[in-house]
């Protein structure tokens, strides 16, 4: 089981104000036996606004954290080699010029009767 790929779906340069930003997250199976009750987690930072536009399933929950507001899709199920794909978009309330670190996406899921946890690659801005 891996998050493979998290990523920016229009490249981003420079965190420019207003301009929205569309978010990926690819879920694979990479195991040889079907996993059951996994949840991905993805969290939305205080700079940005969360857009009520979902790209195939939505989140579902929606939880506030203090500044931040946490993502969860709850998938009961993914077959060996299944991939499912996640998408929502952002939109930055300040612009930035440096670059930036989004925080990373975990998965939990159920294997042997053991909880396991994968997370994202790490996702920038480009340089």
């Amino acid at each position: 089981m891996c998050i493979r790929d998290r990523y920016i779906a229009n490249n981003v340069w420079k965190i420019k104000e207003g301009k929205e930003i569309k978010i990926c997250l690819e879920v694979i199976n990479k195991t040889k036996q079907e996993i059951n009750g996994i949840v991905l987690e993805d969290f939305v930072q205080p700079i940005f606004k969360l857009k009520n536009e979902f790209e195939g399933v939505k989140p579902d929950k929606i939880l506030k954290i203090k500044s931040e507001e946490k993502l969860v899709w709850e998938i009961p199920k993914m077959e060996p080699k299944e991939t499912r794909i996640f998408i929502y978009k952002i939109v930055p309330k300040v612009g930035l010029n440096e670059k930036y670190s989004f925080s990373l996406a975990k998965a939990k899921y159920k294997k042997d009767q053991i909880t396991k946890v994968v997370f994202s690659n790490l996702l920038t801005t480009r340089d």
